[in-house]
């Protein structure tokens, strides 16, 4: 592991060294026929040195989970003897998932709280901004917290949002606004994705909030996810109430600075509700929510440390823990495995203690994370030996991906939330997950993963199993001259991506 930190600081210094010398030799032909362009160039290869300094120093280094931390986290809660006062359902489509939070979101009396990562004004995302405007508008009380990294590219300046913060009823705040003078809390992102509506409903997976996530608007790129839906207030809503105000307490987490009334998008967002009701009149109506659940013993919220900085691994830590307790079987499902030594090893853990131990992973063809599909490419071998069975998933849809984090542990406990087996999820990002004790649960989960699993090739060492009927899908050539690219300096950034 040091003599890894050592190698890729070295590669780091290498390419800041080749970045001077550029600079240098531009200096020397032109010499002083671009005095006004030398002191630009200087200045931006200074900053650029700042950022990528502050960037590498402050998270190259992967801290450990504390023994304070082991020791406070009790396993036993993890699991219950009898049915509890929440009740859960899985949300496995983008169709749904975009139903059920116009369901929520106009069944709310008094409050919604949205926590996402990335947010878009694009059909779906102009479907969720005007349920919420309307939802402001009938005196609900509104709160939503973003990243800043996407805040900053899809939010700023942009008039829908704009025009939802202004509103009186709507607090829009902002985690970690990107600030490049203090590039050693750039990369602490939030990652969390959930919904609290009054004190009754919770939605938590990894669902952002755009076309890609939610709804079947016409797109290019489609994610197949996962959430759950928990019902009736209790203990899980209260940990992610918590969580939420934790985040909010935060001095890195700010109001949106962009709020400004605008009449027409009022109206506009307005009209936008009004016609969500025609075209989903299902979402506006009476719904048992008793009957589309199932009995929960236990439910449970894992997360992250909330800090900018590095983090110590506190979900991949409980999740292993749990896995490698299992009596039986582990099925996993992460989009991507972007693993260091620590990673690797806690996956030879579970392997070896657990007889039946699934990984399923977007193959290279379907990956949409293009680092995601360069790092598998290299690593495939790397992950057989940890004794997993892998599997990569092939969509059979154009532009379709898995974007799914998710376990079944013995057939009794789910998992479900934002985490994915990578390094950037274990020490970069918050994280939430949760921790599910429901038979009748993990039958919904299992089916569906059985579904991916049946459009999924089985890798071994003799190469990949594809079941009959299963087409591999091509890989145009521009994507494979960029992941060819892609594999030539992945490496020492591997632990951003």
């Amino acid at each position: 592991m040091k003599l890894q930190l050592l190698w890729n600081l070295l590669l780091i210094l290498s390419a800041l060294a080749i970045l001077c010398g550029l600079i240098a030799l531009l200096f020397k032909i032109f010499g002083k026929r671009i005095r006004r362009t030398r002191l630009v160039l200087l200045c931006t290869a200074v900053l650029a040195a700042y950022i990528l300094t502050g960037i590498f120093v402050a998270y190259l280094r992967h801290p450990t989970v504390s023994q304070s931390y082991q020791n406070s986290l009790d396993f036993s809660a993890f699991y219950g003897d009898s049915p509890g006062k929440e009740r859960v359902a899985l949300v496995p489509t983008n169709q749904a998932a975009l139903e059920e939070r116009l369901r929520l979101f106009s069944l709310a009396e008094y409050r919604i709280v949205l926590s996402t990562f990335d947010f878009v004004a694009d059909n779906s995302g102009l479907d969720v901004i005007a349920s919420l405007y309307a939802a402001a508008e009938r005196g609900v009380q509104v709160e939503i917290v973003a990243d800043g990294f996407n805040a900053l590219q899809k939010m700023d300046g942009e008039p829908h949002f704009q025009t939802l913060a202004a509103h009186p009823n709507v607090k829009l705040m902002i985690y970690n606004p990107v600030n490049l003078l203090k590039p050693w809390e750039l990369m602490g992102r939030l990652h969390d994705k959930y919904i609290i509506v009054d004190n009754t409903y919770l939605l938590l997976g990894g669902r952002n909030t755009n076309d890609y996530f939610l709804g079947s608007y016409p797109s290019d790129l489609y994610s197949r996810d996962m959430e759950v839906l928990v019902y009736g207030g209790g203990e899980a809503l209260e940990q992610v109430e918590a969580y939420f105000r934790q985040i909010c307490a935060l001095d890195c987490t700010r109001p949106y600075g962009g709020a400004k009334e605008n009449g027409e998008i009022q109206e506009a967002l307005l009209q936008r509700a009004e016609s969500l009701r025609t075209t989903y009149p299902q979402c506006y109506t009476n719904y048992d929510y008793i009957a589309h659940t199932h009995p929960a013993s236990r439910i449970t919220l894992p997360s992250n440390p909330i800090h900018t900085g590095a983090k110590e691994p506190w979900v991949l830590w409980g999740l292993t823990q749990l896995m490698a307790d299992a009596k039986e079987q582990v099925l996993f499902h992460t989009p991507y495995v972007i693993c260091n030594e620590t990673m690797y090893d806690s996956l030879r853990e579970i392997a070896e203690a657990v007889p039946d131990a699934r990984l399923v992973l977007n193959s290279v063809e379907t990956a949409a994370n293009l680092f995601g599909a360069v790092v598998y490419s290299k690593e495939r071998g790397r992950i057989l030996e940890t004794g997993f069975d892998l599997y990569e998933y092939y969509s059979q849809e154009p532009g379709v991906s898995s974007h799914m984090k998710a376990a079944l542990i013995d057939n009794r406990r789910c998992i479900v939330g934002s985490f994915n087996l990578d390094m950037r999820s274990a020490y970069l990002d918050t994280e939430t997950i949760l921790v599910i004790d429901s038979p009748e649960l993990a039958a919904d989960l299992s089916a569906h993963m059985a579904q991916m699993e049946a459009s999924s090739g089985h890798v071994t060492e003799d190469g990949v199993q594809v079941p009959e009927g299963i087409a591999v899908p091509e890989i145009p050539f521009f994507r494979r001259a960029l992941l060819a690219l892609l594999r030539l300096i992945e490496r020492p950034i591997r632990f951003l991506m």
